[in-house]
């Protein structure tokens, strides 16, 4: 398969956990390639040398804070500009804070929601 031809799937959240799981169940498919977005570059490109020198041609990162507009504009004029079309979107960023509503911070809802709802 050319690479013009791979299915791209982009990865929220793709540098851990189920992000990068699931990236390493669709990379033993010859038909797709993966991005993985997250917010530390570090983390992502770990993330991608764990998934093998083998796939590493079909393995692209993309570092954002899914919490900041901005951020996430640049990361999708990145996407158009890098692949012909997405083929799928795995939106699984997210973040868990432990408290109750009385006690846990305005700051913390607020990274709660831009990345859980907003992003």
């Amino acid at each position: 398969m050319t690479k013009n031809q791979l299915k791209t799937v982009v990865i929220t959240g793709g540098s851990s956990g189920i992000g990068l799981d699931t990236a390493r169940v669709l990379l033993e498919s010859p038909s797709f390639r993966v991005v993985l977005i997250g917010r530390e570059r570090g983390k992502l490109e770990n993330a991608a040398i764990s998934l093998g020198e083998g796939v590493s041609q079909r393995v692209s990162i993309i570092a954002c804070d899914l919490s900041k507009s901005s951020q996430i504009e640049s990361a999708i004029k990145r996407l158009q500009g890098d692949f012909k079309a997405i083929y799928g979107l795995i939106n699984n960023a997210g973040v868990y804070p432990f408290g109750g509503a009385t006690t846990t911070t305005e700051k913390i809802w607020d990274q709660t929601f831009d990345i859980n709802l907003k992003a």
